[in-house]
């Protein structure tokens, strides 16, 4: 019984204070009181909106990066996970740019970003860089941006196959010794 008595204070208190009378023809006695507000907007995606040319929802999202996960790095898997790989690449780009303050987008990227780099396929890391930088730009002051600084660290810019160390004219080609070693400053996960 309390719990409705202070709903019903709070609301004659704020009424009596901010709100004024509406312009109706009431009763006497009774207060009638018009209650004006700014529509709220929508940080969160909601979950029956679907994303990308394979209309998935958030939630669809965040299930397929946990299943591809979990089903790991093999290279049997990869042919499998190709498609949904592109479904949650496109639904994340317009999920972002719908929904920019969700709160569920941004770790959704960070573990996008790292099942890509964790694939160590060559044609993935556009997509996986892209969505590092659009968290560092859109999240400047949070872990995201710490964590995307540190991931885009850790991609290499170039092979590390020396080109000049080559075989000559009608040498057998060796890649094993034109490979260089990793430089030591360089932090692996």
């Amino acid at each position: 019984m309390l719990r409705p008595l202070f709903f019903i204070v709070m609301a004659l208190t704020t009424g009596a204070r901010g709100a004024s009378p509406a312009p109706t023809q009431a009763a006497a006695g009774a207060n009638q009181f018009q209650v004006t507000g700014i529509a709220v907007q929508r940080t969160e995606a909601p979950a029956d909106e679907y994303f990308g040319r394979y209309r998935l929802s958030s939630l669809s999202v965040r299930n397929a990066i946990y299943d591809m996960t979990i089903e790991g790095n093999s290279p049997l898997a990869l042919p499998l996970q190709a498609e949904r790989i592109e479904a949650v690449r496109s639904a994340l780009v317009e999920w972002a740019d719908k929904y920019p303050r969700d709160p569920w987008l941004p770790s959704s990227m960070v573990k996008f970003s790292a099942l890509l780099y964790a694939k160590q396929e060559p044609s993935y890391d556009p997509t996986a860089m892209a969505l590092l930088s659009y968290l560092q730009w859109q999240y400047p002051q949070t872990w995201y941006a710490r964590y995307a600084q540190d991931a885009l660290a850790d991609f290499e810019m170039l092979p590390n196959i020396d080109l000049f160390a080559g075989p000559g004219n009608g040498q057998l080609a060796s890649v094993r010794a034109s490979a260089l070693p990793m430089p030591a400053s360089r932090r692996h996960h």
